[in-house]
């Protein structure tokens, strides 16, 4: 796993829905077989979800932000949020191949401080959520997870797991 810069919701000055994408420079895509079939994953499950939820489901939105103390803008791109107005909930969604604890480690350590800042004041409760194609319950993980049969379901104050074939 790559180093990921860890923030929490104190260390966010400020967030927004990025207008557009960022250029980052001219980078050569060199995709292993792995990272390649992680996309086609990635693609088959936001087909998916944005079947499931038409009306509430963000794919792979850029939120852009900054930190205390520094005058500079970052960027982050959580695989989807679920913002669902009518229940209060706003759901951080990532999508694994495989069931990994890189998911957790995004999720609560960039996205989730992230998006309370930009939510901040809204009243609205946050949710976890991987969606996998393949989950082994032996594999290590900081907290105790819940499968859920729907993204629907996903539980607050647990992180949840959704196996999608």
């Amino acid at each position: 796993m790559r180093h990921l810069n860890v923030f929490d919701f104190n260390q966010v000055s400020w967030a927004a829905l990025a207008q557009a994408a960022p250029h980052f420079g001219g980078r050569k895509n060199r995709s292993s077989q792995a990272q390649k079939a992680g996309l086609r994953y990635e693609r088959k499950a936001q087909e998916y979800l944005q079947e499931l939820f038409p009306d509430h489901y963000v794919a792979s939105p850029w939120l852009v932000f900054r930190l205390v103390r520094e005058p500079y803008m970052r960027w982050c791109q959580p695989d989807g949020i679920l913002i669902e107005p009518e229940r209060s909930f706003v759901t951080i969604i990532e999508i694994k191949l495989r069931h990994m604890p890189e998911a957790y480690a995004q999720i609560n350590g960039i996205y989730l401080p992230v998006l309370r800042r930009l939510f901040a004041g809204s009243g609205f409760h946050f949710r976890q959520l991987e969606v996998v194609r393949w989950y082994d319950p032996s594999q290590q993980f900081p907290v105790p997870v819940q499968l859920v049969s729907t993204p629907a379901l996903t539980p607050t104050g647990r992180f949840g797991v959704h196996i999608f074939n």
